[in-house]
């Protein structure tokens, strides 16, 4: 018995805090990242991807369960390799820690002004029926199967990866998030928390997927409520707006560009859009000074004489 998937990937495009008690844990895996763009350990650009990490960590509390083969129970996950120019195809086999997602960082060059492209990763479990049963990490909802996906209401990825553009000389890397009015260039955390978005199933799961028009212009979610999308169907159409915490008017992290100078986070739209993934997110954690900061300072508002690129 076996049960093999590869979700979509998606891709972000440039438009020219301390660890928080979690229940998912996002560890990221560097050994691909063959062309060192992430440095050495305490390098800016990794802790920038920690402070990513942490905001979803503070607020998605699903129980996800461990996969661990052994004997005759293999699991082999499948990812594109996020350093190879040609997006080759990396099969492991692989054991997964409750709670854990893992994703493997890496950049490489990019052509059309892409600034990222993140998705989670694939994966052959095969063995007794319960350990098959175990992909699904405990959510009743998440249960892939090799013919239809029409009914798929969850999700509950082992973890996928997540590419950067090493060749764009215009990336703004500072690990402070108090300097949300002093971004020259496009922000390295705003396409970190668009890309793990992807992995963690925005416009790339099949429960995503399932909840589009016939058409596929729109997402039609009991969270979300009625929402265009770019015609990639893997974002909020460009330019969508809402509020974070209720207040406000920000540009959705998840439309399909960034404009430089500019910082964007997860909107209240952003969270329903998980939410109608699968994901149990919980209120608005209390911000902490560092998120108060963003928002005073204009988090999201579109920098003078801006330019966009895709995410």
């Amino acid at each position: 018995m076996n049960k093999n998937i590869f979700p979509p990937v998606g891709c972000l495009l440039m438009l020219l805090a301390g660890p928080a008690s979690a229940n998912i844990n996002i560890v990221f895996d560097y050994t691909y990242d063959t062309n060192h763009f992430f440095g050495s350990v305490g390098s800016t650009q990794r802790t920038i991807m920690e402070a990513a990490a942490n905001v979803f960590e503070s607020r998605i509390t699903d129980t996800l369960g461990a996969i661990t083969p052994g004997g005759t129970d293999f699991f082999t996950i499948s990812f594109r390799n996020p350093s190879a120019t040609n997006n080759n195809l990396l099969n492991l086999p692989f054991s997964v820690n409750p709670e854990e997602i893992t994703i493997f960082l890496g950049a490489r060059s990019m052509s059309g002004g892409a600034l990222g492209e993140g998705g989670p990763g694939g994966f052959l479990a095969d063995g007794s029926a319960a350990f098959v049963n175990s992909v699904s990490r405990g959510q009743p909802g998440y249960t892939p199967q090799d013919t239809s996906f029409a009914n798929e209401t969850d999700f509950a990825p082992w973890g996928g990866s997540i590419a950067f553009n090493s060749t764009f000389g215009s990336w703004y890397f500072d690990s402070n998030l108090n300097t949300a009015n002093d971004i020259n260039g496009y922000d390295f955390y705003s396409v970190a928390v668009h890309e793990i978005a992807h992995v963690l199933g925005i416009g790339t799961a099949d429960s995503w997927n399932q909840k589009k028009s016939v058409s596929g212009t729109t997402l039609i979610g009991p969270n979300s409520g009625t929402v265009a999308l770019s015609s990639d169907g893997a974002h909020w159409q460009d330019g969508t707006h809402s509020t974070i915490n209720g207040q406000g008017s920000f540009e959705a992290a998840m439309d399909p560009t960034l404009s430089n100078n500019t910082r964007k986070n997860l909107t209240d739209l952003d969270w329903n859009g998980l939410r109608d993934v699968g994901w149990v997110v919980s209120a608005s954690p209390v911000p902490e000074p560092e998120t108060w900061a963003l928002l005073l300072a204009g988090l999201g508002l579109v920098g003078f004489g801006s330019r966009k690129r895709p995410v």
